[in-house]
């Protein structure tokens, strides 16, 4: 199941929840028990590999390796 992020428009928490694919229906509240939640769309995280130069300075484990 994914897990999808929400917003009251009762009182404008914002949560998550895990929903069974294309499942229809009301959203309760978790703060304050309201059936007026909707889904909210944020961007995900995307990883991005960066080749180095031969003789860069590049990150290893916290340490700077030249």
């Amino acid at each position: 199941m994914p897990l999808y992020d929400f917003k009251c428009h009762a009182c404008g928490h914002e949560f998550e929840e895990l929903r069974p694919l294309g499942q229809k229906g009301q959203i309760k509240c978790l703060e304050c028990g309201a059936k007026r939640a909707s889904r909210v769309f944020k961007p995900s995280t995307v990883l991005v590999q960066v080749q180095h130069e031969p003789g860069s300075a590049r990150l290893n484990r916290g340490r700077l390796r030249r």
